[in-house]
Order: structure tokens, then C-alpha cells, then sequence
């Protein structure tokens, strides 16, 4: 093993995180050419320039690229994928601090002066570094690129790794949709063995207080599931002849949210529960009309479930819900009619409908042909060109098609938005999957009893990550129920499902302890992070590569 120097390390991250590369923005490709530079310090890529790839990302207003580099030192094809994303969050919760967010040393200076902190940061001993992204994931991203240049000048190293570090993560994951065909066609031109993806993304704390660090097998996959409620018109003067359709979406939203049924247990481990992201009417500006129809959309987390078995159970929810919203608004009516002297609600009996958006575009074509493709053609288009965000398009397309479909309230479509994470695991299946889990708990003792570290191997990484286009296993049905239920499925929108079918690589997640990534005091602790973690990385990636060239 080489002596790993953490405070060149360190020095690497304040570089790193004083370059603002926001997710979605400009400043990433300034990131990019950062990373690049780094790269070619590294003697090896010095003298092999054409070694580093860019990988740019189709149709992107702002031209970013994924960063690759080759490390390539002997004859055989076994590769271990060092992922990283390099884009951060933004840093609107900093508010007086936002000028030191990028600027970890003052603003762990100015933070630690105030009062709670010390508290709040835990066991005595530890020293933290505070900043937008030095553990979500500069700290990741230095690390691997120090591994990288020890062991390309490690004369005893005779191995390959692939240093992939993507843009987008924090968004739609776009860098990595984009890097996937490029690893298979990599893969086949060299050619390579992928061997296992290494990711050092922060661990999360599994409960309030807990200071144990972790390594993950697994990553957990994350739905966005959309509900388009559509009640019935009417003035607010008059509002029980009418259905507000935020009545309906609140209703969705009382039932789904924190709902445990929805909250899968796997492997010891239980998800969180659904949360909603954002919910909203149609309307515009104010008026004496009431907002008939409505939406939201809906965070859902997977371990194992796959996309048409949720949607499946979505609709019964949804089902169950209108039939209660239905019942409690006629009951209601009832009782305000009875005081006017009328016995009976004079109005029909509502049972209203739930449609899937495959379901909907079907009535829509039997009664438009193709004039409703052409008019969500044209939306998605104009959408576009004015910047609006695809989930807010998904529920737009809802609405568009229901006038082509020629229905009317009361009633919920319901379908999936960007982004979709298919749920990974490394599993025991083939010799490969074996390995890495055996690595695993290697690591997981060396951390203990010679580094002095309580860490815990856990089966999924409670936060959606990159790792969910490394592998998949059965995807027929997740394929359909997105390819039919996603709006924007091949316009602008779509896994490689095949391809990521094609690397089903093992993976790990070798994290930093970040604490608070996100908010204003995401912070990194630095003793673990930058001392032990590389270590446990440079261990990671000549066991799986000499163990396998011994076998051989």
C-alpha cells in the first residue's frame, strides 16, 4: 500500500469546491475543464493525453460533458469504474453565508463560532470542514482523483481504472444517462472487463444521532410518480354545483404522504416513505372561478419494486381516494340542499374515473387520431423554449390530452415524470457479485480493527445515486409501464435500459461521513474522510484487480 497524504487531499477539495458548478448550469462546464487539467498533472495522462475522453451531453444548452480518463498499465482487460458527479445543489438556505458557501475554510470559521455547534457536530476529536459540496461529492471526487494519480505511478499496480465523473447528478442524472452508451461502446473497443463501480458518495445517517460511517452494496431507486385530479367547473359563488380540484389533490396528498404501505423493507432496511415535491393548480390569476383542476407530484423510494407493479398499486390508492372525496362532497351536498326544502341532491351521482396516462392517450387517439400527437408535439416544443421544468410538462401533457380524450371530472391520471432510478443491488448470483461483496466486508474490518472506525455494511444507499444505471436485472416491465406512462419518453427523456442491462456491473459505495448535504450546514468530517476512505479505496481497487489476475 502507499502512504496516502490526507492534506493534499484536502487541499484538492477547497480547490474544488471554489468553483460554484450549480447543477443545470454553465459553471459546469468550467468544472469539466478544472477536472481536465487535474487530469493532465498526472504524469501518466501527461504522456497520454488521448486517454481523457469527453463525453458531451446530447442537445445541452449549457454543452457540459462527462469526464473520463483510462488508466490503463499492463495487458489485461480487468477495470474497476471510479464514479463521481461534480455538479452541486444550490446554496439559496445559506442566506447571510451564501457568499462564503464555496469557501469552506472562512465559513468554517465564521459557523463555528456559533452557538450549538459544537453540540451539534458530535464526538470530540473530529474536525469538520463546512461548504456547498465538500461531502456531496467534491470530497469523493478529490479522493479518487488522488488514487488515480498514486496508482498510475505505483510501479506495483498493474491494473486499469476508469475515472468517470459526470454532471447533472443532482438533477436528472443526464451525465450518467449519457456516459452509459459510451461505457459499453469503451468496453468493447479496448476491450475491458468492468470488474465493479466504486461511487464516495457522504453516508446518511440511518436515525437522528447516528455517528456509525457506512458502505453500501446498494442504491436505492426513486420514482416520481404524477397525479392530475380533475374536478368539475363552477363559480365560487356557487361552488357545490362545481369540484375544486385541490380538494382532490389534498386528498391524495393526506393519503400518500408518510404512507408506510408505500415504505418497502428490504434487506433489513426500510425506505422513506413518499413525499410530495410540489402541488399546484391550473390556475393563473385570480378570479370567481374555482381551480377545477389540479396536480402534484410524488417522491416515491424503491428497493425492489418494479415501475408497473407501483403504478398498479398507485391507482388503487388513487381509486380509493376519489371514491372517498365523491362520497364526503355528495354527502355534503345533500345536507346543504336538504335546508332549501329538496329531499334529494338534485345532481347525478358522480362515480367518477382514474386513468393511467397510457389509458388516456388511448381514449385520446380513438377520438382525435393523430391530432393529439401533433398538439403534445407542439407543447412539449414551446414548453421548451420557455424553460419549463419536465415534471411541470408531464402534468401539461395530462391536461392537453384529457381535451383531446373529450372527458370531463371528476376524476385522476396518474404517471410517472424525469427522473426514474431503477433500485440496485449487489447481489451473490455469479462470481463477480461474490467477489465485491467479500470485498466489502474486508473493508468493513480493516475500517474497524486497524483503523478504528465503527462502520456498518448496509445493502442500499438511502439516497438515489449513479449507481442506479450501473445495473439491472429484469426491466421488461419497468420498460413498458415507463415507455407508456412517461410523457416525455422519447422526447427528450429516456434510460438506456438495454445498455445498462449490458454493463450490469457490481457496485459499492464507498462513502465519506458528510452530514446535512443540501442544506446550509452540509459538512464533511474530515479525520474519516480524507484519511481513512482512501485507503479503504486504493485497498478496493487493487483487491479487485490483482485478486482476479491471480485467479486467473
Amino acid at each position: 500500500m502507499t502512504r496516502i497524504d490526507s492534506s493534499k487531499i484536502k487541499e484538492l477539495l477547497l480547490e474544488l469546491t471554489a468553483l460554484p458548478s450549480l447543477s443545470n448550469t454553465a459553471r459546469e462546464r468550467e468544472m469539466a475543464e478544472l477536472i481536465t487539467e487535474k487530469l493532465k498533472e498526472i504524469p501518466y495522462f501527461a504522456r497520454n493525453p488521448s486517454q481523457i475522453f469527453h463525453w458531451p451531453l446530447p442537445d445541452d444548452i449549457h454543452q457540459r460533458s462527462v469526464v473520463s480518463a483510462l488508466l490503463q498499465k499492463g495487458s489485461r482487460p480487468e477495470t474497476v469504474i471510479l464514479l463521481n458527479h461534480y455538479d452541486v445543489v444550490d446554496v439559496q438556505e445559506y442566506d447571510q453565508y451564501r457568499e462564503l458557501a464555496f469557501l469552506p475554510a472562512e465559513l468554517t470559521a465564521k459557523l463555528s463560532r456559533l452557538p450549538g455547534i459544537k453540540k451539534l457536530l458530535g464526538e470530540e476529536g473530529e474536525e469538520y470542514l463546512f461548504g456547498r459540496g465538500v461531502a456531496d461529492m467534491k470530497a469523493g471526487l478529490a479522493i479518487q482523483l488522488e488514487i488515480l494519480r498514486q496508482l498510475a505511478e505505483d510501479q506495483d499496480f498493474t491494473g486499469n481504472l476508469l475515472f468517470l465523473s459526470v454532471p447533472d447528478e443532482e438533477t436528472s442524472s443526464r451525465g450518467m444517462l449519457a456516459a452509459v452508451p459510451e461505457l459499453v461502446a469503451l468496453q468493447e473497443e479496448k476491450p475491458l472487463e468492468y470488474q465493479a463501480v466504486i461511487n464516495c458518495e457522504p453516508a446518511f445517517p440511518a436515525f437522528p444521532g447516528d455517528r456509525k460511517r457506512y458502505i453500501y452494496t446498494g442504491s436505492m431507486g426513486k420514482a416520481v410518480v404524477f397525479f392530475y385530479a380533475l374536478g368539475l367547473e363552477t363559480h365560487a359563488g356557487d361552488s357545490l354545483s362545481g369540484l375544486n380540484g385541490n380538494l382532490i389533490t389534498a386528498s391524495l396528498i393526506r393519503k400518500l404522504e408518510n404512507n408506510l404501505d408505500f415504505s418497502e423493507i428490504s434487506g433489513g432496511y426500510q425506505a422513506p416513505p413518499p413525499t410530495c415535491l410540489k402541488a399546484r393548480d391550473t390556475k393563473e390569476y385570480y378570479s370567481a372561478k374555482i381551480p377545477h383542476a389540479a396536480g402534484c407530484y410524488y417522491n416515491i423510494c424503491l428497493l425492489e419494486i418494479e415501475a408497473d407493479q407501483l403504478l398498479g398499486s398507485l391507482k388503487e390508492l388513487a381509486w380509493q381516494v376519489l371514491q372517498e372525496v365523491l362520497a364526503d362532497w355528495q354527502g355534503v351536498r345533500r345536507e346543504y340542499f336538504s335546508f332549501q326544502g329538496l329531499l334529494d341532491d338534485p345532481g347525478e351521482e358522480k362515480e367518477g374515473w382514474v386513468l393511467t396516462y397510457q389509458e388516456l392517450i388511448k381514449l385520446a387517439r380513438e377520438r382525435s387520431g393523430e391530432e393529439v400527437n401533433q398538439a403534445l408535439t407542439k407543447l412539449t416544443a414551446e414548453s421548451r423554449e420557455a424553460g419549463v421544468e419536465d415534471q411541470e410538462l408531464c402534468l401539461r401533457m395530462a391536461d392537453l390530452a384529457k381535451d383531446y380524450a373529450e372527458i370531463s371530472g371528476p376524476g385522476i391520471v396518474l404517471g410517472f415524470t424525469p427522473p426514474y432510478y431503477p433500485p440496485v443491488q449487489t447481489d451473490t448470483k455469479d462470481s463477480q457479485g461474490k467477489r465485491v461483496q467479500k470485498l466489502a466486508h474486508s473493508l468493513v474490518d480493516r475500517a474497524q480493527e486497524e483503523l478504528g472506525y465503527p462502520v456498518e455494511l448496509s445493502s442500499h444507499f438511502p439516497g438515489v445515486s449513479d449507481l442506479s444505471y450501473c445495473k439491472i436485472g429484469e426491466y421488461a416491465g419497468t420498460r413498458a409501464a415507463l415507455e407508456n406512462n412517461l410523457p416525455l419518453w422519447g422526447k427528450g427523456y429516456q434510460l438506456p435500459l438495454k445498455d445498462i442491462s449490458r454493463l450490469n456491473i457490481p457496485l459499492l459505495n464507498l462513502s465519506v461521513q458528510g452530514y446535512d448535504a443540501h442544506k446550509r450546514l452540509e459538512r464533511l468530517e474530515l479525520n474519516y474522510s480524507l484519511g481513512a476512505v482512501p485507503e479503504l479505496l486504493e485497498q478496493a481497487c487493487r483487491q479487485l484487480v490483482e485478486e482476479q489476475v491471480e485467479r486467473k
